[in-house]
């Protein structure tokens, strides 16, 4: 197979996104629309007619040097194929074709990728949590933790009601006014592309806000889904501090799951490494699966000095 390298103005976005609909591998992260949400400059490799794709986000904020990077709120990408599983080769093949120009790669693959054997390769072991919405509700239900049901029955006691009206701004100022704590700070520029990702997945009908409020309207908990293929994925979610005292998120998951409960989909935890974040997700009765984060840096010594230290 061909491998050709595509700059984003050559991608045939129409064949890109019909590989996506029909590739065992699919994620939403890589359909065009998500990726021109979130990077909006991304290339890419191609192999012959569309047959495989490997998405290349990149940004050249670091004295305009050219840079692979995972954007943020994309966990996977890597390889697409219509292959039924792709092969070690074909994927050192497309590793091999990312051009030189690309001084520093740092991009998570999909969990149906396997792991680079190619020695200049740094590769780590990441986690995802997956919860198959196959089983009815009762059989999900009990594979809850009892800690996770003692949340839920003081959750619904507190008589939380869904948000039906939060706008995508809305949601985006409550979001980050709860995580300026956990997570860097947004830029203006990162702010801009969550609201387009956001209103995007949701005329696409790819994505839904829900929320839970107390009667007095005061948010308690809220997530940002995406949906793509059999695949729910758990994007945004936060509480309050209301949210926190009431477990609001325990009922909010619960009604999610409910409703979804018997059908062919897997939801998606996007994670997490975290201890208590994975206590949380295999609380509902998910279990791990893995995928590679793929590293190469070819920045001069003193570039990769500033990184360490300054953290990035």
């Amino acid at each position: 197979m061909e491998i050709r390298y595509f700059r984003h103005n050559q991608i045939n976005k129409q064949k890109w996104d019909a590989l996506l609909d029909h590739s065992p591998q699919s994620q939403i992260y890589a359909y065009s629309w998500y990726l021109d949400s979130i990077s909006p400059n991304w290339d890419a490799l191609i192999g012959g007619d569309y047959e495989a794709i490997f998405p290349l986000p990149w940004n050249k904020k670091l004295l305009g040097i050219k840079r692979v990077l995972k954007p943020r709120l994309c966990q996977q990408l890597g390889l697409f194929s219509l292959e039924q599983q792709v092969s070690t080769t074909l994927l050192d093949d497309f590793l091999k074709s990312i051009p030189d120009h690309f001084k520093s790669i740092d991009i998570n693959l999909n969990e149906q990728n396997p792991c680079p054997q190619q020695n200049e390769w740094i590769t780590k072991k990441r986690i995802n949590m997956l919860l198959s919405l196959f089983p009815s509700y009762s059989e999900l239900y009990s594979h809850y933790s009892d800690h996770h049901k003692r949340n839920l029955k003081k959750s619904i006691h507190a008589n939380l009601i869904p948000v039906n009206n939060m706008t995508t701004d809305q949601f985006i100022s409550s979001f980050l006014e709860q995580n300026k704590v956990k997570i860097k700070a947004f830029s203006i520029e990162q702010k801009k592309n969550l609201r387009q990702l956001i209103n995007n997945s949701i005329d696409s009908k790819a994505g839904m806000i829900r929320a839970l409020s107390d009667n007095n309207g005061k948010l308690h908990s809220a997530v940002f889904l995406q949906y793509s293929k059999d695949r729910l994925y758990y994007l945004l979610p936060f509480s309050t501090e209301a949210g926190r005292r009431s477990a609001a998120m325990y009922n909010l998951m619960d009604q999610i799951f409910k409703e979804y409960a018997g059908s062919n989909k897997i939801f998606d935890f996007e994670g997490s490494s975290l201890p208590g974040v994975a206590k949380f997700y295999k609380g509902f009765g998910a279990s791990e699966t893995n995928y590679y984060q793929i590293i190469k840096n070819q920045l001069p010594l003193w570039i990769r000095w500033i990184l360490k230290l300054f953290g990035r």
